[in-house]
């Protein structure tokens, strides 16, 4: 996230410090530095000695009305007080209603300054420091509060509070806040939360933020509490806050249309509130491995997992317990309802069961699947550790006797436990059943992830659901809907021709009964929320890699990933070079592309690359040698295939923006720009065949390119040099005067 901190200091008497905290949309631009004018009348470039160190939100909203509080906390890092301007900018319509600065107990009054003002403010600033960061805030409000003193290594603490009225979007309203604060000078916040209590007057269905992956809590159908927080990281973006209301089932849709292009919407599907829903009475069956490998506290662990399990059936539901070693065992032959009686008498058969054997993984799994009756919600729980020794070891033979059963339409859940487990099988099983997975580093974390799994699918309220968006809509993501459960809801993004009303049809199986709702949405002929193009992508990429993980490097699908990367600066194995994201590598299946495999890539079983020649005069200790005196290669690093399985699944189940690449790779709204050889920012949708008009940053002709909107301001705040197209006509900023 981006901090915006004007500062100009000079020392106390003759050192004054500007002080700027405002929020940028979205933009991902690094701050050239901070100039520092000093009373010698010479200059300074490097950090500013004010930084900010807290920023906490908390809003209230109660139907369209937002009243927003806002606590800063700014450190004095110099060995002398300072003077300063404190800036916020606020958003359109929104009239401060309390303000406080303690410094030694005096209340400091500040001033609303209106939008024409605050823009004479911000390109003043622009044209003395030469720095272009604040283009991106002209247009907003603007509140001025002058700040004195700023005592020598101590904190200034700022508290506003302002109210605004919501803005809508067809049947969606629009919380945004002003959040960013690392915008200059790229320092880490230590601390940044913000809270949001949200009442409605009708059912509060919707509750999606497009920015952060946020924490909701509901208190009832007409009250959520939504929550983030960060610490020690940049806040480089607005907060968004979506929130749709409605009777019964709930689609909200937000959509964005381009000019010339096909549009995109994000669909959020949520289902009525518990009280008002009907769980869906289901069939849980629990297949626990109880092979060698599983022996000791991690056994103990799953078992505990299983029994956790028992006790959160409910009332209306039946189950089922099988482990399997080198054979298969049963609690029961048919499936028992879950009286206390029976739930008590399988957590005794299962304290008796011991680790021991092979993995007769498809066994259990088989064993489980038969248990599975028509008409009946089916649930598969897999526990396991290793990879099948016994039976079947391949995904597509599991596969194909599942789906010969009866109980081939069971949703199977896995749990792998470490990280020899057998990630391609128990992902393609989960995948194919429309379950999901779940790995565990060790038999500590499994306890918690199940209960986190039991409590979400204790009150299954939708079955079967399919989404009908029309004719021409096109790349929807998730192509197939999960089960939908009580309290939680399902981000659907996809593509579509042509804007104007449509009708959207959800049918689905509702206490054992089809059901269809048939909702009336507009999708946008117009720009909208640009980020949601990008949104997208990012899920169609997720998408694309586990395909491609799953089923092996497909040569179109490996193009598409690279376009999508290129196009909207994701991270992918294959647009690597542009940015690097830590953490997410997509093992390559062997002989499927030529060249050496890189070693965060490398399967278990992959060849690794013959060594290099060793070093004629070595700089460091000597490596290790084999008996004849060749130089052994150190081990490459263990791969890790759950990682890679849980960083897609992630991706897939996101509904928020990720992180903007760094380095030499941003994103501006819709746009990605690259650095060149140059030091430019370069608009990747230029096409050398243009030839751009060149202007002199900061000049008169510059100020007037701001004058075009918003979006043009957030693309000169990139830097001083910046190339980039707007309405077919090409721009080139360079720093310096041109020549005459």
């Amino acid at each position: 996230m981006r901090r915006l901190l004007a500062w100009f200091v000079r020392r106390t008497g003759s050192l004054c410090v500007a002080v700027g905290a405002a929020v940028a949309a979205a933009g991902a631009a690094q701050a050239n530095g901070i100039v520092v004018e000093s009373h010698a009348g010479g200059t300074r470039t490097g950090p500013s000695p004010v930084s900010l160190v807290a920023h906490r939100v908390h809003a209230h909203v109660v139907d369209r009305l937002a009243d927003v509080d806002v606590e800063q906390v700014f450190r004095n890092q110099d060995t002398v007080e300072l003077e300063g301007v404190y800036l916020f900018p606020l958003p359109e319509g929104a009239a401060v209603s309390r303000f406080s600065m303690t410094m030694g107990g005096r209340v400091v009054e500040g001033e609303v300054l209106a939008a024409d003002a605050a823009r004479a403010v911000y390109e003043g600033i622009v044209r003395r420091r030469q720095d272009p960061a604040l283009l991106e805030y002209v247009g907003r409000g603007l509140y001025r509060a002058h700040v004195f003193p700023i005592p020598a290594r101590g904190d200034v603490r700022v508290k506003l509070s302002y109210q605004q009225v919501l803005t809508d979007d067809g049947d969606v309203l629009e919380l945004r806040y002003p959040l960013a604060t690392s915008r200059l000078g790229g320092a880490e916040v230590a601390e940044v939360s913000v809270a949001v209590d949200v009442h409605a007057s009708q059912e509060l269905k919707a509750v999606y933020s497009p920015s952060h992956p946020v924490d909701v809590v509901r208190d009832g159908p007409q009250a959520a509490k939504v929550t983030w927080s960060r610490a020690g990281a940049k806040a480089d973006r607005d907060f968004v806050l979506f929130l749709g209301s409605g009777a019964g089932l709930g689609l909200s849709v937000l959509s964005h249309k381009p000019d010339g292009a096909d549009g995109t919407f994000v669909a959020v599907l949520t289902p009525p509130p518990l009280e008002r829903a009907v769980p869906v009475p289901k069939d849980v069956i629990f297949v626990l491995d109880t092979s060698s490998s599983m022996s000791g506290a991690k056994f103990t662990m799953a078992r505990r997992a299983v029994a956790a399990g028992l006790d959160a059936l409910g009332a209306a539901d039946a189950f089922a317990l099988v482990t399997f070693a080198s054979g298969v065992e049963r609690f029961a032959p048919a499936l028992r309802d879950a009286a206390p009686a029976p739930r008590q008498a399988a957590r005794r058969w299962l304290e008796a069961r011991k680790a021991s054997g092979a993995t007769d993984l498809e066994g259990g799994l088989m064993a489980g699947l038969r248990y599975a009756r028509p008409g009946r919600l089916a649930i598969v729980v897999l526990v396991t550790d290793g990879r099948p020794s016994v039976g079947s070891v391949t995904a597509n033979a599991v596969l194909e006797r599942a789906q010969g059963l009866d109980g081939g339409r069971a949703r199977v859940y896995t749990f792998g436990v470490g990280v020899d487990v057998d990630v391609a099988l128990l992902d393609r099983i989960a995948e194919a059943t429309g379950g999901a997975r779940e790995y565990v580093a060790d038999g500590a974390d499994l306890e918690r992830a199940t209960g986190r799994f039991y409590a979400k699918t204790s009150h299954p309220v939708l079955t079967d659901v399919v989404l009908d968006f029309g004719a021409g809509v096109h790349d929807v993501y998730p192509s197939r809907i999960p089960t939908l459960f009580a309290g939680e809801q399902v981000v659907v993004f996809g593509r579509y021709p042509a804007g104007g009303p449509g009708t959207v049809r959800v049918t689905a199986t509702a206490d054992r009964q089809p059901v269809t709702h048939t909702f009336t949405a507009t999708f946008r002929d117009t720009p909208g929320p640009a980020y949601l193009e990008r949104l997208h992508a990012q899920r169609k990429v997720a998408y694309l890699l586990d395909a491609i993980r799953l089923n092996g490097e497909d040569e179109e699908l490996v193009r598409e990933v690279t376009e999508l990367g290129t196009r909207y600066a994701i991270v992918t194995p294959y647009t690597s070079a542009l940015v690097v994201e830590p953490g997410l590598h997509v093992p390559r299946p062997r002989g499927s592309l030529p060249g050496p495999v890189p070693p965060g890539m490398r399967e278990p079983t992959d060849p690794s690359p013959p060594p290099p020649d060793a070093p004629a005069v070595p700089t460091t200790p000597p490596a290790p040698t084999t008996p004849s005196g060749g130089w052994t290669p150190p081990p490459p690093p263990a791969p890790d295939p759950t990682a890679t399985s849980r960083a897609l699944r992630d991706r897939k189940r996101s509904s928020a923006a990720e992180d903007e690449p760094v380095g030499t790779v941003r994103v501006v709204d819709a746009r990605t720009f690259r650095r060149d050889a140059a030091g430019r920012w370069v608009d990747t949708a230029w096409d050398q065949k243009l030839a751009p008009k060149r202007i002199e940053a900061f000049s008169a002709a510059y100020f007037a390119l701001v004058e075009k909107g918003g979006a043009v301001a957030r693309v000169l705040a990139l830097g001083p040099r910046v190339l980039f197209v707007l309405d077919g006509v090409a721009y080139e900023i360079v720093d310096g005067p041109l020549p005459k």
